[in-house]
């Protein structure tokens, strides 16, 4: 699933970088992916082909890949769950989930 979260990444960083519009699906550079993930080119590309038989990715050879619509629920809530540890309160953080409230 790293690959969902990379893609999912890389085309908010596409779509922030065209100032915010939105419109059709950011295509996401085939090369982007294996530089994101330090892995070879072949393994990437062999990925977005079983992703795409999945319905997760939308692939074309040369023209790059984009989320699909399912794809990009499912990276949305792998990103949501990666952050949630790092959002809770630390030790001696006082509050509804700190400690000194019970």
């Amino acid at each position: 699933m790293a690959y969902l979260k990379a893609l999912y990444s890389l085309e908010e960083e596409l779509l922030a970088g065209r100032g915010g519009r939105l419109g059709t699906a950011q295509r996401v550079a085939t090369s982007a992916i294996p530089e994101r993930l330090r892995i070879s080119a072949p393994s990437a590309t062999n990925m977005l082909k079983k992703l795409t038989a999945r319905d997760l990715v939308t692939y074309e050879r040369y023209q790059g890949a984009s989320l699909t619509e399912k794809g990009r629920e499912i990276a949305l809530e792998l990103v949501r769950h990666h952050r949630l540890p790092r959002d809770l309160p630390g030790p001696g953080a006082r509050g509804p989930l700190g400690r000194g409230t019970c």
